[in-house]
This record gives structure tokens, sequence and C-alpha cells, in this order.
């Protein structure tokens, strides 16, 4: 299905890009979320869309609605019991199916809402779960799973030393997977390294990634000498895919192509973004290079077809006012959009297209000694490098309650591939959810 966004209640042209710009969230004076990146923000046939409201006061609980894209018209579908993450909701990749986790009173449900019939249904996992991150389910309807480290934390340890701490440990880690048919739960592989980003294949069911976290390694808690950030599990062979050798990928963020056969991450190259691309059915991994000085993102996803890769750009949180005012004054009048954010002297909140070359210039086995020479290879062949280009601006500092977090704009790509849909906050500090049509 196609999506014209007529209905929209706000239209902007970006002054700096030209690229039109639409509200597409309820007109109600809430907060709406767009759900983390990689959680499936769209019904398979694209025509609805599920957001997260907050009261700006934080008095009501956190609220699941849907969008029909076709006409605009909204409907909330459930109050969560307490605070909720935007991991915690996600439509199913090949149904129209809409889970949703809601923990009520140390232990978690799950919420399965048929958008097609208006059935709800909640589902109690019979090993009981005090947390879970992620509503994703597997290909066929089956399955929602859940990580759990038997690392055992010190009472007063700082979340940084907790991070190193967990990224350090061979304690033992369980993946849980819950039956959605009855609430069956059982433990489908441990590891001795920690888990995260329950990610299922969209097409595959016998398919599921994780990755392997960690990122801060100190003297007391050094990096593993087995770390590897993507692992893919094989339920009909029950072992690991090898992603050694030709299929490594150093990427981080790691995301399904809606078809199932590759993966795309991304990571920072020296002062550069570089982009993987890992394909199953060849057994390859290809890295890419952006051009210098633009192109800075938190996460990066694939449209559904392939044709380009989104990315959410940078954000901020009211902890980096000072850097924001060095960085320059907003945008004024009916431009929502603020700060420059084209170039790393100036990291600002934009909204990235990448587009792949046909070959790229970071082949296998080529390794470029310095930042200098990496940008000498980059004149000397422009064509080999990661089409690089702002679609538009969006903001993320918001009256939240969270006022240390950083509140990513979350970009996603419309099931037509047609337009990026992400968060930003509008002049009265409201979070709401935007459109930008990236093509006609």
């Amino acid at each position: 299905m196609q999506i014209h966004f007529n209905w929209a209640r706000q239209h902007w042209n970006d002054r700096e890009t030209g690229t039109d710009v639409v509200c597409i969230s309820p007109d109600l004076p809430l907060h709406f979320r767009s759900p983390y990146f990689r959680s499936t923000m769209f019904t398979r046939d694209g025509r609805w869309m599920v957001l997260i409201g907050e009261d700006p006061e934080g008095r009501d609980p956190p609220s699941m609605w849907c969008v029909d894209l076709k006409s605009g018209e909204s409907e909330k579908v459930l109050d969560f019991s307490e605070r909720v993450s935007l991991s915690h909701v996600a439509f199913s990749p090949q149904s129209s199916l809409l889970h949703a986790i809601d923990h009520r009173q140390g232990h978690a449900e799950i919420v399965q809402i048929d958008m097609a019939s208006g059935k709800q249904r909640r589902i109690l996992p019979s090993i009981e779960q005090a947390g879970m991150g992620y509503a994703e389910c597997s290909a066929d309807d089956r399955y929602i799973f859940a990580h759990l480290s038997t690392l055992e934390m010190p009472e007063g340890t700082s979340q940084t030393e907790q991070i190193a701490m967990l990224g350090s440990s061979s304690a033992r880690n369980l993946m849980y997977r819950v039956d959605l048919f009855g609430g069956g739960t059982e433990v489908v592989f441990e590891t001795d390294w920690w888990l995260g980003h329950c990610n299922p294949n969209p097409v595959h069911p016998h398919l599921f990634m994780c990755s392997q976290e960690g990122f801060i390694w100190t003297e007391r808690y050094p990096k593993p000498a087995n770390y590897q950030r993507q692992h893919i599990f094989d339920f009909d062979q029950q072992d690991w895919l090898n992603l050694q050798g030709s299929m490594r990928s150093q990427g981080t963020h790691e995301h399904w192509s809606a078809n199932g056969t590759r993966v795309y991450s991304h990571m920072p190259a020296g002062d550069l973004h570089a982009v993987y691309v890992s394909d199953l059915e060849s057994e390859t991994s290809t890295r890419y290079i952006c051009p210098p000085d633009i192109g800075l993102s938190i996460h990066a996803a694939p449209a559904p077809d392939e044709s380009f890769i989104i990315g959410d750009g940078f954000n901020f949180c009211t902890a980096d006012a000072e850097r924001m005012q060095e960085v320059g004054e907003s945008g004024s009048g009916d431009n929502p959009w603020s700060w420059d954010g084209i170039n790393q002297d100036s990291p600002g909140e934009t909204i990235w297209i990448y587009e792949l070359p046909d070959e790229s210039l970071w082949g296998e086995g080529l390794e470029l000694s310095d930042k200098a020479a990496m940008r000498e290879a980059i004149a000397r062949e422009p064509d080999k490098v990661v089409k690089t280009r702002p679609l538009c601006k969006f903001r993320s500092r918001a009256k939240l309650k969270r006022e240390t977090m950083r509140l990513e704009s979350n970009a996603h790509v419309t099931r037509d591939s047609k337009w990026a849909v992400f968060q930003s906050c509008n002049e009265a500090g409201l979070l709401q959810v935007w459109a930008a049509r990236v093509r006609d």
C-alpha cells in the first residue's frame, strides 16, 4: 500500500534540504514516541503504525496507540501498568498481530492484539520473567524471546561499572523462548558472554540473531578474548552460524533486511562512518565507507526494498545544553528543525540517507594506515564511497521527565520505502512522530 499522508495536520518544507516533512502522530497533548529503530513499527501491509504515548506530567501510565496511515485515524489500544521501553512494542513481520510487553508487579506479561479482528489477550510466561526487553516475535508468530544474565551485581555498583562487569564476565547468560500459543517457556540456549538484542529473522523462523554486548573495557574488566558482536543461532541445526572469515562483521546495531537474507550494521571508522552488509546466501560481509565529516548516526536501518539505508543522526539531552549552545541558534518561525548537523564540527540532529555503491572502496584485505590515507583514497575514488545526504532535521531535547536520557529519533522506513518516520519534539517540547518524503 502506498502512503501519501494527505491527512497530516502539519506540513513543513525543510529549508536546508527542500524535503517535505509532515506530522503524523495524534493531535493530543501527549508525548508520542516511535518504537526502537529495530522494532517492527508497521503492519506487513503498511497500513497501521504503532506508537507509545506518555503523559508529559507523568501522572498517567504510558499507553500504546495505533494509527491508520490511510485515513490518519488513531486509537489507544493499551494502557501499560508501568514505565515502558521503546522496544516493548512491535508488530509481527508477517501478519496483523501486535505485541507489547507489560510489566506488572515485578513480572512481565505479553499482550497480543489482532489488528484484523480487534481481539486482545494476555500471555503469561510459564517461567516467570522479571523483565522482557523486546516484543519482536518469530516469523511464524509463535515465539517471543527474553535473555537473562546470572551475574550477581553488588549493591551500589554504578551503571558504568555494571556495563564493564557484564561485558567482561563469563557468567551464564540464558535465552528464554515464550510460546505465544500458551505461554510455555524454555531456555533454548545459553552462553558465557553477555547476551543482548533479541532479533528474530523476519522471514525464517529458525534463524535468530542476538548481540554480544559490552563496550566499556578497563584493566579490571578487559574485553573478552571471544568477543564477537553479531551472533546468529539456527534452531533447525541447533548451532551457531559461523560469522568468522568471509562473514565477519565489526558493525553494531545489527538489523535484518526485510527479506531475511542480509544483516545491516554500522560502526565508526576513525572519524568516518562505516556500513557493513552480511549476506547469508553468499556467506560474505562487505564494508562500506562514508565520506568525511558527514553522516554520523546512532543507528542505521535498511529500507524494505534495500535501495537506501536510513540513519537517525546524533541526539542531545539536557546535559548537553552547553554543547548545544556552542553549535548555534535554533530555527525560527514555522520551521521546527534546529542545529546545523551537516559537519562533525557541528554534530546535529539530522536524518541521513545512505546509498551503497556498486563496488566498495574498503574491500576485503585493504587496510589504510591512518586517517590521511583513508581520505586520500576517498578523494581518488569517490564513486566507491557511500552516497550520503541529509534528509531533514529533528529535535531531541523534549520536555520529558527523563532529563538526562538521549532521546534518539529512532528512524524507520515505511513499507513502500518512500518515507522516513522518526520522533522529534516541537516548539512546546512535546515529542511527536514525523514523516519525511525520501522519494515520490
